[in-house]
């Protein structure tokens, strides 16, 4: 079972691993859209969103701005810890038509 809470911090923590891992570079250019332009993918939404509290056991989901490889999203790479720095154990999934990584936590 899952313990304590996933906060604010440990979503952003989770997000920038994310980015830092699964950042697409696509070397077959497209015309520049707002989804495509130059530049390293942004993080549109979260969920659940910045501060929020109470939160065991629901899923961790985080939206880009662009393509994300979902090859480097794994468990490996996609870790979340709380509260402290036990790991929590979950499965990592990858939604490339809305650009959607999404955090499930197991428990």
């Amino acid at each position: 079972m899952l313990r304590g809470k996933v906060n604010g911090s440990t979503v952003l923590a989770v997000l920038f691993v994310i980015f830092m891992a699964g950042c697409n570079c696509d070397l077959n250019p497209q015309p520049v859209t707002p989804t495509n332009a130059a530049g390293p993918p942004t993080v549109i939404s979260t969920n659940p969103v910045k501060g929020a509290t109470c939160v065991r056991n629901n899923s961790i989901s985080a939206l880009f701005s662009k393509a994300m490889n979902p090859a480097t999203l794994t468990t490996s790479t996609v870790k979340v810890r709380g509260p402290g720095v036990t790991p929590i154990a979950g499965a990592v999934s990858y939604e490339s038509g809305s650009h959607t990584v999404t955090f499930a936590p197991t428990c």
